[in-house]
């Protein structure tokens, strides 16, 4: 090998090391005012607020662009014969991600203007971003309602239906799945929460379907539990996340399982954690592993009309 082969071999060997390090953390703050109209619910837009604020601290962080993430809510009006955009959000132009929050959000009083018929609400968050400087490995999943076909899939869901997710990785990995309800809980549903390993594998290129007990798996694992929705009050918004690592990692601890009333009926409820400590669990998983990739979906459940 000659002197000049020995040099470009080390210089290779000291810039992978290189980018993996440029990939930077801070912690920030941010406020967003969100502008919205009356048919729009003061739930919907503090959590509209939210996620703009996350963005406006992403962007003030790391200036440029970037593909990250997105999602959005759709709500269709039978009754009207209609079909509006009534939730839009994402993370697709700005060149890092939310990690978490290092404080609790802040908003401010909905406040009307009478002369637009418009309200608005400001949200200030504290949170630790990451630079999005590679492609993590992306996969593919959806919400299904009552069935598996693609036709499906959908992000709202009325009371008493069934929600199946499918779910394919372009790799062997590990995934874990979660919904942060209303009440401030967060709810592993894969892996199974009385699973004692507290971890899930997945096979890449193998599409699995989540929550049905009509499509066993066959993977020698605790099986997910069917998974029904029912709202707290006439409408709840909640959110799905999907965690995907080619390294191994494990679900957050959480309580053990309890029956729950929800609106006159008393409901079996899986372990669940609170919110704040879920953050706490996302946000050093996500520190730790670079190679970890979070999505969410914000669905909204519906009660059934009389």
């Amino acid at each position: 090998m000659t002197a000049r082969s020995r040099l470009w071999l080390t210089l290779i060997c000291l810039s992978f090391p290189f980018c993996v390090s440029a990939q930077k953390e801070k912690v920030v703050e941010a406020a967003y005012t969100y502008i919205y109209s009356s048919d729009i619910t003061p739930k919907a837009a503090r959590l509209m607020a939210y996620e703009r604020a996350q963005i406006e601290a992403i962007r003030e962080a790391f200036p440029g662009t970037i593909t990250a993430e997105n999602h959005s809510l759709v709500i269709n009006d039978s009754e009207k014969g209609s079909s509006s955009r009534f939730y839009t959000s994402g993370v697709s132009e700005v060149k890092g991600e939310w990690l978490g929050d290092t404080r609790e959000p802040e908003y401010t009083d909905p406040v009307f203007d009478s002369a637009h018929d418009l309200w608005s609400i400001t949200c200030k968050v504290k949170g630790r971003v990451r630079e999005t400087v590679w492609a993590k490995p992306a996969f593919r999943w959806q919400l299904m309602r009552n069935h598996v076909e693609d036709a499906s899939e959908t992000d709202q869901f009325v009371e008493d239906d069934q929600l199946f997710m499918t779910f394919q990785a372009p790799c062997d990995g590990y995934l874990a799945v979660y919904l942060s309800d209303e009440r401030g809980m967060a709810q592993c549903l894969v892996p199974n929460d009385q699973d004692p390993a507290g971890i899930y594998r997945v096979q890449g290129g193998k599409r699995y379907v989540f929550f049905s007990d009509r499509h066993p798996m066959n993977d020698g694992q605790m099986p997910t539990e069917e998974f029904t929705l029912f709202p707290a009050g006439e409408v709840e918004y909640d959110q799905f996340y999907v965690f995907f690592s080619p390294n191994v990692f494990r679900k957050a601890a959480n309580g053990e399982r309890q029956n729950l009333d929800i609106n006159g009926t008393d409901r079996a409820m899986p372990g669940e954690v609170p919110y704040a400590d879920f953050q706490h669990w996302q946000l050093k998983l996500l520190s730790k592993d670079k190679e970890l990739q979070r999505e969410k979906k914000i669905i909204s459940i519906s009660r059934k009309k009389k």
